[in-house]
This record gives C-alpha cells, structure tokens and sequence, in this order.
C-alpha cells in the first residue's frame, strides 16, 4: 500500500530525462552545429549499444526486422534529432519541448488506423485541450505562421513514427535487443550525415561535452530503453498521455540551467496541458 509502482517511476523518470534533454541540447550548440550535436549525441549512444550488442550476441535481425529497425533509426532518430537539434538554433528549449511533446497526438492517430488501438472517447478532450495549452506555449502572442513553425511539426510526426513502428518489432523482439539496433542505426545515419563534431572535440568546452555524453546516455540510451520496455507491455494510446508532462519539466530545467523564466502565456499554457493530461487519464463512465 502506498508504494509508486515501478511503471509510474520509470515514467516519472523518463518525463525528467526528456525535459532536461532540450536545455542539454542547448548548451551543447555553444561549441558544435545542430548535426554536430545528433551526430555526437549518438556517437556516444551508438558506442554504448553495440557494446551490449556484442556483449550478448543479439541475434541477427530478420529482413522483415531490418526494414522496420532502419524505418526507426530514420524517422524516429535521424529526422527527429536533426530537426529537434536544428530548431533549438532558432526557438528557447522550452518551445521546441512544448511542440516535440504534441507527439501524442501524432501517436493517438497513428495507432488508431495503424495499430488498432482505440483509444477512450473521453480522452479526446484532454488531448484538444492539451493542444490547445501547447499552442499558448509555442506561439506566444504571434498569431502568424512562417516556415520554421510550420517545419516544427516534423517533431512531434517523426516522434510518433518512433513509438508506433516500434510496436509490431515488440511482439517478435526483446525491447533491449530492438532499441539498441534501432540506436547504432540511427548512429551510423547520423554520423554518415555529419562526422565533423570529431575535429570539434579538442577544441570543445567542457560544458559542451558533458552535456552532449549526458544526451547520449541518459535521455537516449537508458530512457528509450525504459519506455520500450513498457510499450511492449502496453498499448501506445496508454503511454501517450505522460509525454504531455516533458514541457513543464523543461521549463524547470531551463531556469535551473539557464536561467530562462517563460511568459505568463507559456504558463497558462502549461497548466492547460497538465489538465488535459488528467482528462486523459480518466476513465469513460456510463
């Protein structure tokens, strides 16, 4: 009685790894490019995966496998940390958080026609009005919309790719052995796009480093790890809804870490998505 089952705590931890993994990201362009950053990130994360690999004697993937794992290390790693790392340049951390984490949405439609999931009617309204709450944080009082807003959706669509196309490997794969593949593919693309951060490195800070191998352990390796392990256990819909958490834990990250206090709009915004993460949580009555 009382005890926070295990699911909750990964969770809980995963929502912090995440939200810290914006202001991370920030203080690693102080030295390195956007594709320097994602290229570095899963340099790291690639060693650490075909360690375990090797260590364990992963069984060679199918071909059926091998499509899937590289359709994930594309859209769910190459795309998504390029473009994550990329409009860091030009937006605070605290908005690319609040745009990368309408992903549920993304996921909620993905795995309704392609998974056969369905989710809760009820829980659409928390959904709407977790949108809505991230569109206060995101756009602020600018109404207009230019090209790297609209470019901000290849987020949140290439991060729901990656949970949903996980889903079909989980049922013929260990969580472990598909996520570690999925990472030194999702490497190997990302340093064949940009090997550059290596003539980087020596003249790097120090801050920038720790930053970039933080990135590539704990938010990537450990915490894709964690959150595979519970989607094999679940359906994506149930997941979904956590993500929604990831913004105001950015929020503190960036104060802590950079000292940036978002608008009164980026709060009232917050607290608009922590509501619909409620609704959604709730169950359908009769």
């Amino acid at each position: 009685m009382g005890k926070r089952s295990p699911s909750k705590a990964i969770q809980i931890f995963c929502v912090l790894a995440w939200g810290s993994s914006y202001v991370a990201i920030k203080i690693g362009l102080e030295s390195f490019t956007p594709s320097q950053v994602a290229s570095y990130r899963f340099f790291i994360a690639g060693i650490v995966s075909l360690v375990f690999i090797l260590v364990n004697r992963v069984s060679i993937p199918t071909v059926n496998q091998l499509f899937r794992i590289l359709s994930i290390g594309f859209f769910g790693i190459f795309l998504y940390h390029i473009s994550i790392t990329y409009f860091t340049v030009h937006f605070q951390p605290n908005v690319v958080s609040f745009v990368s984490n309408t992903a549920p949405i993304f996921m909620i439609l993905f795995s309704r026609y392609f998974l056969a999931d369905n989710p809760q009617t009820i829980r659409w309204s928390g959904f709407v009005l977790a949108l809505v709450g991230i569109g206060l944080m995101n756009f602020g009082k600018e109404i207009h919309l230019d090209w790297k807003q609209v470019g901000l959706l290849s987020i949140p669509v290439s991060g729901a790719l990656f949970f949903i196309l996980q889903k079909p490997l989980l049922r013929t794969m260990k969580s472990t052995d598909m996520m570690h593949l999925c990472i030194v593919c999702g490497a190997l693309m990302l340093i064949a796009y940009d090997f550059s951060f290596f003539k980087m490195i020596p003249i790097a800070s120090a801050e920038s480093h720790i930053a970039i191998i933080f990135l590539g352990i704990i938010p990537t390796v450990l915490a894709f790890q964690l959150w595979s392990r519970l989607l094999s256990q679940t359906n994506v819909s149930n997941l979904s809804s956590p993500i929604y958490l990831v913004p105001p834990s950015t929020i503190l990250f960036s104060f802590l870490f950079l000292r940036q206090l978002p608008e009164l709009l980026t709060v009232i915004g917050g607290f608009l998505t922590i509501i619909g993460v409620v609704i959604t949580k709730r169950k359908k009555t009769c």
